[in-house]
């Protein structure tokens, strides 16, 4: 479920093999932006 959330910022951090295209790491990372940005999506369409 999402929430609104307070206006205090996210920091997000990672390490540097998420900087590497090639990476493990990176493609993780990719993917689960990619689910988090459809989800939101999904819930903004809904309003």
């Amino acid at each position: 479920k999402i929430s609104q959330t307070s206006e205090i910022p996210i920091t997000i951090e990672f390490n540097k093999k998420v900087l590497e295209k090639d990476s493990i790491e990176y493609q993780t990372l990719l993917n689960s932006m990619k689910k988090k940005k459809a989800r939101i999506e999904k819930y903004r369409s809904k309003k």
